[in-house]
């Protein structure tokens, strides 16, 4: 009866606790989404501290998963002599929650000490990292740490049985991973977007508060009951002994024990350089924005997560776990090099989904998001699977079932830790993405390897695996070796091809399915490539033109942006009259540098650039030398190059300028938007110098119309003054602002363009006078202060632009904004005008017929987008009869005789095509290649 009555209070027991274990999941879950919310958080704000570098990234990972590693190491201790596990889970989610909240305070109070390094040790980026990298380290390794200790905590809590280890330690892995994705996601596309970052992090915080008092009052329901620790563990011991598994009869050697450790420390070590690489590229097939890397993320942790869930239903049932994971990890290895050659060709892939589900951006995100779960979730699964796998293996070395999972958990996060920050830092820049991936692959095919030949798999079966692994090898590896080189051609990589996909002709071309060949085919010559720190950085060359293209999207041009990239320094400098100190925020080609230097008041030119590549490209391979000036061989040595995240500088220098130019790429771009909110811009203003301007460029390409008035708005909402110049009619704008009002002073600008390399720079836009200039100011102040009137404010808290822009790169509302209309209303302002009265009302005519010609060719510019020939015709004839020296109708032009050059060619007029070609006359500075291309076939073909 004793023995009956014992029995029957084991069962019980273990129901009441199986009970109380499903609200724990359920805990567990949400323990995930809170610390995914904080880790997106945290990487928008350690690019506010450290600079939007793979510094602050690397931050927030080290942190994370050291901290993790940590809190997993420690708890798992302690944990099997902890009486009431619950309640301390319970405490950490608290504690974590408060500390989170006042996280933002810790990081405000470290900018006072980042400032006085910047400004009293230089710009020293190396001192400035190391300071930012290890203050934001220890301030992160808080809540991380105490995140980490959840696991082993929550493992000892609901173990029942020391053979369910691999099921309850792999199936909390994988709830608090299905967590983390779903974090992510809900951060990035509900939370954020909706509530801003200080109402997200309060929200996360309070969830914590919510999830520890859960777990205290639960852990007070489960003590009342009266089951004391104690008595439950021994209910585990003789349950344990009562009906041992399978593997417990086959003894695995300490040595394999502490090998397959190491296998799984390695394998959070590949996995982390496949994740990186993997973003690396995949971002340059759909583009780099802030949803790009949430959709690649969730869906790599998803695989962890599912792999994890699905490992934890076999582990304890396996005969041979040390083979079962050699599989494993040879399967990962396998997959992973198949993959490789197939990532090469997916800008092709993914253009042609782009193309079909561009009217929809939830549709089109969901395609992407199936698309790279079809490439990686495989690899990722089988990745996700060794943490219940190991669990089980070590524990036949550690019977502490918190302990167990402590130090494997700890392991593994500190491979993470080295694969992330090895990838960014050193394979990447060294060898390139392509080679950091087929390392990841040999490093898990390796491992399992090694794995198979110390399992007990018989004696045949090893002969077979050596012959077939050997055939594999053989055949295999140099195939993927050669698909891979074949496929990872730069000129398919770094083609852009998301952007492309509005164009009517690559629509046709895809549809085909010959893209590939046509890329390839386009005469794109690869000056340089290289995939950076930051970004894959390539310069090509097309019918003589250079293009500096950045993640796959221009960022500098040898001819086509030529009018931005020249105005963006001169309508500043004209305006403020006599600079002496200047600032560019972007280096680009460096055309923007060079046309400032050819001021000669000019004293000091700081030129801030976060990419290290584009500084190469530019500087050392002298590749824009034909078009920039060459400003790093300036003879007064004024240019001073600063490496670094331009808003970090402006925000902690103690310079002040009287000119700044902040040039940055596209703001639907990851993290460009941060220079586009009201606190950058407040900080750029206190950086002024008095009667100081500066010129913000924004495109009205791929923006909505809402993005792009509210960038206007917030501008306006720190400058009293404001004025919108026009550089390339519907597509690229200019913001000047000042803190006085804007004037052109007759006097100066005379002098200015009368200075030998100030004319020249001014000439290859045909700009020689004052009316020639004006024809490009676009608004008054009026004017903007009307249309940006209701318009929202992008901040650093409600993150507005970061999450807007990107969903609108598919359409170019921003075009449909009347900037004729606007510019009919706008009235420029010229002082010290000291002529007769006859020549003051004939110049004011001149500028108002040049102003009325580029409104022409507007029209002219906006009618060839919708395909209208005619009107097109119609209004490019007008605006060349008012005025002749506009760059903009002299290249729309050139490119419609060249289109009826290609036509006659088409149609076999030869002798009419070479009559239409002697008519073009080229711009300053503009490749006669296409031209010498067309003659050469005419002269061939009349023959």
């Amino acid at each position: 009866m004793h023995s009956s009555a014992g029995a029957l209070e084991r069962v019980l027991i273990m129901k009441i606790i199986q009970t109380y274990q499903k609200p724990v999941w359920i805990l567990f879950f949400l323990s995930g989404v809170c610390a995914l919310i904080y880790e997106v958080i945290w990487t928008h704000e350690l690019s506010l501290i450290l600079g939007n570098t793979v510094y602050s990234l690397s931050a927030v990972l080290t942190a994370f998963m050291g901290g993790l590693a940590l809190g997993s190491y420690l708890a798992g201790r302690f944990a099997h002599k902890m009486i009431q596990p619950l309640k301390l889970y319970g405490l950490l989610e608290m504690i974590i929650g408060i500390y989170c909240a006042l996280l933002p305070l810790f990081f405000d109070g470290a900018d006072i000490v980042y400032k006085v390094i910047y400004n009293h040790f230089g710009t020293s980026f190396f001192l400035l990292s190391v300071t930012r990298f290890f203050i934001s380290f220890i301030l992160l390794l808080i809540p991380t740490t105490l995140m980490g200790a959840t696991l082993p905590i929550l493992t000892e809590a609901l173990l029942i049985r020391k053979q369910e280890l691999g099921f309850t330690s792999g199936a909390l892995y994988a709830v608090n991973t299905f967590g983390a994705a779903a974090g992510g996601l809900i951060a990035g596309f509900l939370l954020i977007p909706a509530l801003g970052i200080l109402s997200t992090t309060l929200t996360a915080a309070a969830a914590n508060l919510i999830l520890g008092i859960s777990a205290i009052l639960l852990n007070n329901k489960l003590q009342r009951v009266k089951i004391p620790r104690k008595k439950t563990k021994a209910a585990q011991k003789s349950t344990s002994g009562a009906n041992p598994s399978k593997e417990n009869n086959i003894p695995i050697p300490g040595n394999v024990v502490a090998i397959a450790v190491i296998v799984f420390g390695i394998s959070g070590f590949a996995a982390m350089v496949s994740q990186v690489g993997w973003t690396r590229v995949l971002s340059l097939a759909i583009g780099s924005t802030i949803y790009a890397f949430s959709i690649i993320v969730a869906t790599f942790i998803l695989g962890l997560a599912a792999g994890s869930a699905i490992a934890a239903r076999i582990a304890d049932k396996r005969d041979n776990l040390i083979l079962t994971l050699a599989f494993v990890q040879l399967g990962t290895g396998v997959l992973c090099s198949i993959l490789l050659p197939i990532l090469g060709w997916s800008p092709l892939f993914f253009v042609k989904l782009i193309l079909k589900y561009t009217e929809s951006f939830g549709i089109l995100l969901l395609i992407e998001f199936s698309a790279i779960a079809l490439l990686i979730l495989l690899p990722t699964l089988l990745m996700g699977a060794t943490f219940p796998l190991v669990a089980k293996i070590y524990q036949a070395r550690q019977q502490r079932a918190g302990k167990t999972i402590g130090d494997i958990y700890a392991v593994n996060t500190i491979g993470a830790i080295l694969g992330a920050f090895l990838a960014g830092f050193v394979l990447i820049p060294q060898v390139g993405i392509q080679n950091s991936l087929l390392l990841a692959a040999i490093l898990f095919s390796l491992s399992g390897i090694v794995l198979f030949f110390l399992s007990q798999a018989k004696a045949i079966f090893r002969q077979v695996f050596v012959a077939v692994l050997l055939v594999i090898v053989g055949f295999g590896s140099s195939f993927t070796l050669t698909k891979t080189s074949e496929s990872w051609n730069p000129a398919i990589l770094s083609s852009g091809l998301y952007l492309l996909s509005h164009e009517t002709e690559l629509e046709q071309i895809s549809k085909k399915g010959t893209l590939a060949d046509v890329l390839l085919q386009q005469k794109n010559t690869v000056k340089y490539y290289k995939e950076g720190l930051t970004a894959t950085v390539a310069v090509m060359e097309q019918n003589g033109e250079r293009f500096l293209k950045i993640g796959g999207k221009t960022d500098a041009t040898t001819f086509s942006d030529m009018p931005t990239q020249l105005l963006l320094a001169h309508v500043p400098m004209l305006l403020q009259g006599n600079p002496q100190n200047a600032l560019v925020i972007g280096l680009g080609g460096g055309t923007t540098a060079g046309a400032a230097l050819t001021y000669p008041s000019l004293k000091k030119l700081d030129v801030v650039e976060i990419s290290p590549e584009v500084i190469e490209a530019v500087r050392d391979k002298n590749l824009f030398d034909a078009v920039n000036e060459q400003p790093f061989k300036d003879e007064r040595q004024r240019l001073n190059l600063i490496v670094t995240d331009a808003r970090n500088h402006v925000a902690l220098t103690a310079e002040k300028y009287d000119v700044i130019i902040s040039e940055p790429s596209n703001p639907w771009l990851a993290g460009v938007a941060s220079l586009f909110t009201k606190e950058h811009l407040e900080n750029c203003r206190q950086r002024l110098n008095p009667g100081g301007i500066i010129c913000q460029w924004l495109p009205a390409y791929r923006m909505s119309r809402e993005d792009f008035l509210s960038v206007l708005a917030t501008f306006a909402s720190v400058f009293k003054q404001v004025t919108v110049w026009e550089s390339i009619p519907g597509v690229d704008y200019l913001f000047i602002g000042s803190l006085q009002p804007q004037t052109i002073d007759y006097q100066r600008f005379t002098e200015a363009i009368s200075i030998v390399p100030v004319r020249k720079n001014l000439s290859r836009l045909l700009i020689g006078d004052l009316p020639s200039f004006a024809s490009y100011f676009l608004a008054d102040q009026k004017q903007v202060r009307a249309l940006t009137q209701n318009s929202p404010i992008n901040t650093d808290d409600n993150l507005r632009l970061q999450y807007s822009a990107p969903r609108n790169i598919f359409q170019h509302s921003a075009r449909t904004i009347p900037f004729n209309k606007i510019r009919g209303k706008s009235r420029l302002s010229i002082r010290n005008m000291k002529l007769p009265e006859e020549d003051r009302q004939k110049l004011s005519a001149q500028i108002k017929q040049a102003r009325i010609g580029r409104a022409w060719t507007l029209q002219a510019i906006q009618h060839r987008w919708q395909g209208e020939l005619k009107p097109t015709l119609q209004a490019l004839g007008k605006a060349l009869q008012t005025n002749p020296a506009d760059w903009n109708g002299k290249e729309l032009e050139i490119k419609m005789r060249l289109d009826a050059v290609k036509n006659s060619l088409q149609t076999g007029k030869f002798e009419e095509a070479l009559a239409r070609l002697q008519k073009i006359q080229l711009l300053p500075g503009q490749s006669d290649a296409q031209l010498n291309e067309y003659k050469k076939i005419a002269y061939e073909r009349r023959k």
